[in-house]
């Protein structure tokens, strides 16, 4: 497979053609052959000169699809798409003379083209004559070579890059140069047993996936977040074992808080409380409030299985306000579980307005709430429902009654501006 040198190949192959193909023209008198660029190719009119420049070189898009190369690898391996280019050639020709008295140019490409027109293929011999090294003669796909046309708009956006007078010139696409990574592949070893004792393949006969997994993460009713206390069920596959936990992860959580299933969980459906005080003294410092992802490890025969990760908001829940009822300009007190740590973000929805809190502290008991003061002013007399976010999850002042049960504001999340 070629190197890094099949690009010059390529061009030293194309060249070599074209004065292989220029021998039977002698009453031109000296032809000069160039690869230059075309702003510096042409320095004297009083040469006859062929001048092949690559102007482009592209990804070939259906090889860059092709993981491998075929036959390189043998089954099981693994290796790097080879760098697949094709590339842009322009033949331009002089005259000597600039075409006076003769259009010598013009013959010089017509010859030109005749011979590529003739030469569609480049051989394995012919690109190991021009530059052995790149061993590019020893690809697998062989490198055709194909006119291509330009409209006249793109013609011209061609030649005012290339900051040159415009000369009449032939467009060809050479293609494809296949040029091998340099990353090792990979070789495993071989395969002695498939599964316990060579059992083979296990195969699942249904839909039903064959690893602990949580399909549905049910809220309680009437709820779009979930506070202290309250119990969620994770609904799925293979949720029992001889040990089973239910892990809580939280950004501000160095590990997981860890929980076990209620009494009552299934294989399908497993149960689960977020601790209140009444459960875990700790758990107002110890479940910050914000967006958390559940999973559940299972133990079967020494065996641990994780599931997926479902997410949900554990919502903070204003415990108390102060005062209830106050003249517009004054200070809210809001006493909130489960805890709030210094660096999350806590704002307090007056009605439809957004107060942010002033600076505040962490309480010493991991069991007292967090008390959090905003500055009220400029309110005008009316009832105000309090909703406190805590990184973008608000708490719930909805509760429900009667039946079927309505909802109403709570009271006790309410503040009256007299």
């Amino acid at each position: 497979m070629s190197n890094s040198l099949a690009i010059a190949a390529v061009t030293t192959t194309l060249k070599n053609i074209l004065i292989a193909g220029f021998a039977d023209v002698t009453d031109l008198g000296v032809i000069k052959f160039s690869t230059q660029p075309l702003d510096k190719a042409h320095t004297s009119d009083n040469d006859n000169q062929v001048n092949l420049f690559l102007y482009n070189a592209v990804i070939n898009g259906a090889w860059r699809n092709n993981p491998e190369i075929p036959g390189k690898t043998r089954p099981g391996e693994s290796a790097v798409p080879p760098l697949a280019l094709d590339l842009y050639y322009l033949i331009t020709t002089y005259g000597q003379g600039n075409d006076a008295p003769d259009p010598n140019s013009q013959r010089l490409l017509g010859k030109a083209m005749s011979i590529l027109h003739d030469h569609p293929v480049l051989g394995a011999a012919e690109i190991e004559a021009a530059l052995s090294d790149s061993e590019l003669q020893d690809q697998i796909e062989r490198i055709r070579i194909v006119p291509v046309s330009y409209t006249a708009d793109e013609i011209s956006k061609w030649w005012a890059a290339f900051q040159t007078n415009y000369r009449t010139s032939a467009a060809y696409q050479v293609s494809v140069v296949l040029i091998e990574s340099t990353r090792a592949k990979r070789t495993p070893l071989p395969v002695l047993t498939i599964g316990p004792n060579d059992r083979g393949v296990f195969v699942q006969p249904d839909l039903t996936p064959p690893f602990p997994t949580i399909a549905v993460l049910q809220l309680p009713p009437r709820k779009s977040s979930v506070e202290l206390g309250d119990v969620l069920i994770l609904k799925g596959f293979h949720l029992s074992g001889a040990t089973v936990e239910v892990r809580f992860a939280h950004p501000l959580l160095s590990t997981p808080n860890v929980r076990l299933p209620e009494a009552g969980s299934t294989d399908t459906d497993l149960k689960v409380k977020v601790p209140d005080v009444a459960d875990d003294a700790t758990a107002p410092a110890n479940w910050p409030p914000g967006f958390y992802r559940v999973s559940v490890a299972v133990t079967n025969g020494g065996e641990t299985r994780v599931t997926n990760e479902q997410a949900f908001a554990l919502a903070p829940r204003i415990e108390a306000r102060s005062p209830a009822s106050s003249p517009s300009g004054f200070t809210l007190n809001v006493d909130c579980r489960p805890q709030v740590h210094l660096t999350q973000s806590a704002v307090l929805l007056f009605n439809d307005r957004v107060i942010a809190a002033q600076p505040f502290v962490i309480p010493g008991s991991a069991s007292a709430p967090t008390a959090l003061s905003f500055q009220i002013s400029g309110a005008t007399p009316d009832l105000y429902t309090l909703r406190l976010r805590i990184d973008g999850v608000d708490s719930d002042p909805i509760k429900y009654a009667g039946v079927p049960p309505l909802p109403f504001f709570d009271p006790n999340q309410q503040v009256t501006v007299t």
